[in-house]
């Protein structure tokens, strides 16, 4: 007795469609399986009275970069469009720069003390937009 089912595999052209399916999908897999392991990831990112810090994982290596807070530049980036970005810029001349996301940041309040400047900013943006401000 045959399934209903078992004749759709009969057909040459619907074989051929679920194995290019079944290679596609474990192409995929595979991508993703050697691309997020070898993706920059931040652990934790502090600060203290001399230097900010972020740690981390980037292809499967520990890292930990220092920057001088005497030599460290905020500067607060926007844009609008397809995905909306906020983002509070961190550089230091010779060393790898970086951004802390702030929308729904639960530490807003820390990033005003640490960079007020580039942080007046982004509260001057979002009451641009008519957007509310957050709590801090």
């Amino acid at each position: 007795m045959r399934s209903e089912n078992a004749a759709v595999f009969l057909d040459p052209k619907a074989k051929t469609m679920a194995i290019t399916l079944l290679v596609f999908v474990a192409a995929s897999v595979l991508l993703i399986s050697f691309v997020v392991p070898l993706s920059r990831s931040r652990t934790r990112l502090f600060a203290t009275a001399t230097s900010i810090v972020e740690t981390g994982c980037q292809a499967l290596t520990p890292y930990r970069e220092v920057l001088d807070r005497n030599f460290v530049e905020f500067r607060y980036r926007f844009s609008r469009g397809k995905s909306d970005v906020d983002e509070l810029q961190i550089n230091q001349k010779g060393k790898r720069s970086f951004g802390i996301g702030l929308r729904g940041n639960p530490y807003l309040k820390n990033l005003f003390v640490l960079a007020p400047e580039a942080m007046d900013q982004y509260f001057d943006q979002l009451k641009a937009e008519g957007k509310a401000l957050p709590q801090l």
